[in-house]
This record gives C-alpha cells, structure tokens and sequence, in this order.
C-alpha cells in the first residue's frame, strides 16, 4: 500500500502486509531523491525523512519529476518584499526569509512581480483575454416624442365665407382622407358656379376649361365639379373633406364664422411615426451618421420598446450646454406613442473595421496614465500603460499597450498594479545606485593613481586610512538590496 516503503530482503510492511518482490526487468531505473519537501509548504526543504512544522510527514521529490532546479537568486522577508538578504536568516519581524529562485529565462521585464498559486487564489485574480473584434457602442440621451413635421397639414380657406355646419367640434379627434370637415356659403363659389353652368349651356368649350380651373384653385375638388355639371344645379354649401388621415391638433373656427383668405381653418398630423429630438455630447458627434439605429424605453410602457433610426443631425451646436440635436424617427402603428411623451434613448453608431478591447473593469485609471495589470502566466503579472478609447457598458476599446491574445487581471488588479509599480521603481533605484557607484570607483581609481604619483602625500588611500573607514556607512551597505528583475508577492 505504500511503494515508498521498501527492504533489500521479504518481511512485513508497517500494516502487516507481506512485501512483495520487485524484478530488474520489471522496474525501470530508480529515480534518486533530490530532496523531501513539507507537503503543505513547498519551501521546506531537507536533505533527508522528518516532519514538518505541521506535524505532516515530508515527501520526496525525485530528480526526474523536478525540472532543473533554478538557483537561489535571494531571500526575502514574508511580509516585506524590500528586505532582502544573499543567505538565510530572519526578518526583523522575527519570520524565516523564504528564496526568490531565479527564473529560466533571465531577462523578465522592469515591473513584473510574481505570487504563488496559493496567494493567486487568496486574492481572487480573474483575468480575461484582449480580444479583437466587432465594437458595439451605445450612446445614452433622453428625448421628447413629437409630432413628425412631415406629416402635418392643414385646412387654409381661399375664399371668404361664412362656416354654416362643423363637422369636426374639438382638438385631438382623429379624422380619416376623405372625411368631411365643415360646410361653407361664399358667395365668391356660388358665382364661379354660375359661370361654369353657363359655359356649358353655350358650349364653349375653352370658357368651360376656364372655369373649371378656378373652381379647383378656390378648393373646389374634381369630383364636385362633375357633379356640378353632371346635374346642372349650383350648391349654395360647398363641403370640405379632408386630404390625408389625421389627428386634430388645432381648430381655429366655431361654427358660423366668417373665415378669410389668410384663415387657417384646421391643423392635423399624422402620428403614424413620430420623432424624437436628443441631445449628444459634441465627443460624441463624429460617431452619430444618419441612419443609425435607436432604441427607445418609457415608463408608461414598462417592458417595450421601439425601434428607430437617425433622421436628422441639426446643424449647429447649443451654445449653453456644448451639445448637439439629432432627430430619431419612430414607426407608431398603433399611435401609443404621444407628444410630449419623455423617453429614454439608446443610439448605436456604425462601428467601421475590428478594434481590440477588454472588460471596462480591467482599467485603472489614473488621468492621462490608465494601466492594466498584464497575466504573463506562471504566478508573473505586470503593469502596462494603455491608451484607450471608446467604451460601452461592458468592455472598453485599447489604441495601444496591448496585443490581441494577452490577458489582463479583471479583479484584484490594483494590489497587483501597486505591487508591479514599487518593483519598478526598486528596480530604477538599483540601476540609479550602480551607476553612482560605477562613477564612485572610477574617481577613487583617479585619486589613487594620483597618489601613487605623489609619494609624499599625506593623503594616503588604503585600508590603513581610518578616516576614510570612519566615514564608511557600514549599515548601509549591509541593509542594500541584492539587484533583481523581479519582485515577490506574499500574503
């Protein structure tokens, strides 16, 4: 039950089981130990069988099952990645310095800080690909609906006359093509009347032309007309129907009125589509083209929503609030949507080509300098610069800083961020002091020349010389980090 336990001849295992022979041409080549680990702390390491701290029995770790075991690069302090020391020993919090090993591939980037699979999951990382593709952009206005302009008209008199029966009482009633209005007297008709009669008694074919020609421009239709000639007889009353299929929206006469030329007798739309004006942010102008699709919520229907398109971008921005007018379009079949009517607006622009993104919640932002934090694989994250741009309600759009395929931290990425940030300026710190002492050397390499010159110079350089050893930080050379590409995280 235990093939660990093993015996150069036959006896008993710990549970009192016979062992049982292992042949040559059976076994493969024993792999040798390299070292026995704690099963719950990989970095208790010993060269021989014992227990963990925890009390668990430790295991071992062939060399065959171990890749090529990376070197010691230094060992850091558990709650504090700056303390850093070249052997064993213990922080000044009194716990034991764990290794940082170096990685295979040396040349890991300014920044990049890596945990454990352990810390990994303590923290909770997600991380999602930056994917390259259709943007889908939404721009969020509210809007009154009104009537469509186009399909308004109205009932102007070009006779003067008197109103002698109104068929139509009060705004708001739906009248259909052809329905009739109001009846008129004008003496002005009765007369054009008389003189079309005439021409067709005398048969004069061009003064009846003539005179059918001026009833039709005093709003006389056709088909009056022929039954003016049809039965010879002049109406004293001319009706008025109605042109197109509408809603009563103003009425300017009562019956018996005296109505005029300049008279406009009624007002009715068509509310068979309607129109929504919104305004835009002017960032949000170039993005707007005519034909655009749109949506459209209210709250005096919950759950529905219609369907409409860009009809119209005004021309000129407002002066007060920087924005600018863009006309929607409805279809209303049913003529649910009213006048006056507040909505909410959702506009999708057309989105030319592919463009990289990634979930909105993946950004830092800090101004002009927005990070994500990269998944490098292998416990390694890093900080990166972005520059984005568009954005809906799930995912943002990347100009630059990332390449389609890489993965970004969705949560937990601004401990990470903040982690990567000291590391990289631990790193600058560490280049900036190898610089100085470079520079250092070279100007004491100068001055012992310089004495070596000059025999009798009481200024002499060498271990003898104790004012230069009593000006000597002996601290801080102790306590100065050993250089490193990469920064340990631990929880």
């Amino acid at each position: 039950m235990d093939a660990n336990y093993r015996r150069d001849k036959p006896g008993k295992s710990p549970m009192g089981m016979d062992l049982v022979p292992v042949y040559e041409e059976q076994q493969k080549a024993e792999p040798k130990i390299k070292y026995w680990v704690a099963p719950m702390d990989a970095n208790y390491r010993r060269d021989k069988p014992g227990k963990s701290p925890m009390g668990m029995d430790l295991v071992p770790v062939y060399e065959e099952q171990q890749k090529a075991e990376p070197k010691i690069k230094y060992w850091v302090a558990p709650m504090d990645a700056n303390y850093r020391r070249d052997k064993p020993g213990q922080s000044p919090m009194g716990m034991d310095l764990v290794p940082v090993y170096e990685e295979a591939d040396s040349n890991s980037e300014e920044g990049t800080v890596m945990i454990s699979s352990a810390v990994e999951n303590n923290l909770g990382v997600r991380t999602a690909r930056v994917v390259k593709g259709e943007f889908h952009l939404n721009i969020k206005s509210l809007g009154s609906v009104q009537a469509n302009e186009d399909a308004l008209w109205q009932i102007n008199s070009r006779v003067s006359g008197w109103i002698e029966e109104l068929y139509v009482k009060s705004v708001g009633i739906e009248v259909k093509k052809g329905q009739k209005l109001y009846a008129l007297y004008s003496p002005e008709l009765v007369k054009a009347q008389e003189s079309l009669l005439n021409a067709v008694q005398l048969n004069r074919s061009a003064l009846v032309a003539s005179s059918k020609t001026r009833l039709a421009v005093l709003g006389v239709s056709s088909e009056q007309i022929n039954q003016l000639i049809k039965y010879r007889k002049v109406k004293q009353r001319i009706d008025v129907y109605a042109p197109k299929k509408g809603t009563v929206t103003d009425l300017k006469v009562n019956e018996g009125a005296f109505i005029s030329p300049s008279t406009t007798v009624i007002t009715a739309v068509n509310l068979d589509t309607v129109w929504v004006d919104v305004e835009v942010f002017a960032a949000q102008v170039s993005l707007i083209k005519l034909g655009d699709t749109a949506t459209m919520t209210l709250d005096y229907f919950p759950g529905k929503q219609w369907l409409g398109k860009v009809n119209f971008i005004y021309p000129e921005m407002s002066q007060s609030n920087r924005t600018l007018r863009v006309r929607l379009e409805f279809d209303n079949p049913n003529e649910e949507l009213k006048p006056n009517m507040f909505s909410s607006v959702v506009i999708s622009p057309k989105m030319d080509g592919e463009r990289l993104q990634i979930p909105r919640e993946a950004v830092i932002y800090a101004g002009n300098m927005n990070r994500v934090v990269l998944a490098m694989g292998d416990g390694k994250f890093r900080s990166v610069l972005v520059k984005v741009g568009l954005e809906n309600q799930q995912t943002i759009e990347v100009i630059s800083g990332l390449e389609a395929g890489q993965k970004v931290v969705t949560s937990a990425q601004f401990l990470l961020d903040s982690e990567s940030s000291i590391s990289a300026d631990f790193e600058r710190m560490l280049e900036q002091q190898k610089s100085t002492e470079h520079d250092q050397s070279q100007n004491q390499n100068k001055d012992a020349m310089s004495n070596h010159s000059q025999p009798n110079s009481e200024n002499k350089v060498g271990l003898n010389n104790t004012d230069n050893l009593d000006s000597l930080d002996v601290g801080a050379l102790l306590t100065t980090p050993l250089p490193s590409n990469e920064r340990v995280m631990t929880l």
